[in-house]
């Protein structure tokens, strides 16, 4: 008889792709979520966080209201990811208002919609002071939009956190 031993560990898997990993935090498709959901940096230091929508069917437009203290982070920039890429560029929009950012997106391709799961875009953060702070949705004011303008409902919200030391 011949066996092995196989390393098991219990590190979660850290992926926003990972639905079943999503769903152990009470994450349920179709779902926005914030990635990396945990960043430790030090005080001045830059860091990307990405919004993800997860496992939408025909989503042609997402309007994404995230929260942040403000005194702790700095929004430097916010660019569009690569859910909504086709050969035209998505409309992009974002307002950013001192602990709460609204991000506007469409998807302008030919078939006027996307499925399945992918960047919506990627906030760029300044960490100012020292302490955590935690990103978050606001789960009232979010919403993703189909080709004929109809909410979508979204069942998970992933929150974030970035540690500053």
């Amino acid at each position: 008889m011949i066996g092995c031993q196989l390393d098991t560990h219990d590190n979660a898997y850290d992926s926003p792709f990972d639905i079943d990993g999503n769903k152990e935090q009470g994450i349920y498709p179709p779902a926005l979520i914030l990635h990396p959901k945990d960043i430790n940096a030090s005080v001045q230091e830059i860091v990307p966080m990405s919004v993800y929508a997860i496992e939408v069917n025909n989503l042609s437009g997402a309007h994404a209201v995230i929260k942040y203290n403000s005194t702790k982070l700095n929004v430097m920039d916010v660019k569009p990811g690569e859910f909504f890429k086709s050969a035209q560029a998505p409309l992009f929009l974002y307002d950013d208002n001192e602990g709460v950012l609204n991000i506007f997106t469409s998807y302008l391709g030919l078939e006027r919609k996307v499925s399945g799961s992918g960047s919506l875009a990627i906030i760029t953060f300044q960490l100012k002071a020292s302490g955590e702070s935690i990103i978050r949705f606001d789960d009232n004011e979010s919403e993703l939009l189909d080709e004929d303008d109809i909410p979508i409902a979204i069942k998970g919200f992933g929150q974030g956190s970035i540690n500053a030391k």
